[in-house]
């Protein structure tokens, strides 16, 4: 509350800060807040319901983190079960989520012959935009599952900006594309 803040000092509220260790605060962060708090607009002293308030919202959150922590507990034993989880937890920047999520999208990925298939499934297949008058663009057809297309881009975007064999080989391919649209 404004007024705990006030109380407790700015000195004190960082530190506080650090004990959590909350990030992305400091000294700067501290003495703003305090200066809100000396400021505020309101009722004074009239904290009680939002305290309440407050500290039921805060065990909701606990509670919800326990129920969140024995579902992740059940879905890594689950996918423990599943043959070649293990490869796919192997790849870099790849956690439990997405690969469940994929395995319950895609089910057995043996039944597949291709990456094509799955590819397809996603709905990602190449298509061109085109009419018998111009030739269109090309893009991926969405005639598939939008849950696997959204659980595939969610696993690449760690991929793309940490695995620094696929980053590197990105920003050579730009590279190239640039000097091809120059000539």
């Amino acid at each position: 509350m404004p007024e705990d803040i006030v109380a407790l000092g700015v000195v004190e509220l960082n530190e506080l800060w650090r004990k959590s260790k909350v990030k992305a605060v400091g000294m700067k962060k501290a003495m703003s807040l305090h200066e809100a708090a000396k400021n505020r607009v309101g009722c004074r002293n009239s904290g009680n319901g939002a305290r309440l308030e407050l500290r039921l919202l805060l065990r909701d959150y606990r509670i919800k983190m326990e129920q969140y922590a024995q579902i992740m507990k059940e879905v890594g034993r689950m996918c423990k079960q599943i043959s070649n989880v293990e490869k796919l937890l192997g790849i870099v920047s790849v956690g439990l989520v997405t690969v469940a999520g994929f395995i319950a999208e895609v089910g057995d990925i043996r039944r597949f012959r291709s990456p094509k298939q799955v590819q397809k499934l996603a709905g990602l297949a190449l298509r061109e935009n085109s009419s018998s008058q111009c030739k269109g663009q090309t893009t991926i057809s969405r005639r598939g599952r939008a849950r696997l297309r959204a659980i595939l881009f969610q696993a690449m975007m760690p991929l793309v900006s940490k695995n620094q064999e696929l980053h590197h080989q990105s920003k050579e391919s730009l590279e190239k594309e640039a000097v091809t649209h120059r000539t």
